[in-house]
């Protein structure tokens, strides 16, 4: 004997199913269903160096962000958490290197060395 429940969380759907093994055994199989997520109308070019932070400018909705960092420049190194990254502190994304972010509004990046290309493509997940 097998039940289906669909339940919407946060998240998405869920779907849940409890399964007879043997009689008066159970197991329940949670799945979760991800949506691929919507491209917003906005993209950023920034130009990032060593001497300060750059930041984002986030377009309404956006919950994620893909960032990609142009070779021929320099690495980056970034925090999410609103800390200021130096060029030997922070999370690294070498030249060529891409990375998800999502606490968009505490983002802050630096160069390690020279200027450096990085480009963002702002996502939103239901």
């Amino acid at each position: 004997m097998a039940d289906d429940v669909a339940v919407t969380a946060g998240a998405g759907p869920v779907k849940m199913r409890a399964k007879e093994l043997a009689s008066n055994i159970f197991a329940q199989v949670v799945a979760v269903l991800t949506t691929p997520p919507t491209v917003l109308a906005g993209n950023q070019t920034l130009s990032v160096v060593t001497g300060s932070d750059s930041t984002l400018t986030v377009p309404t909705g956006a919950t994620h962000a893909l960032m990609t960092v142009d070779t021929g420049g320099g690495d980056i190194r970034y925090w999410e958490d609103g800390s200021s990254p130096s060029t030997t502190a922070g999370l690294l994304v070498p030249a060529g290197g891409a990375a998800e972010l999502t606490n968009l509004a505490n983002v802050k990046m630096r160069a390690t060395t020279g200027t450096a290309a990085v480009n963002v493509s702002y996502r939103k997940y239901v």
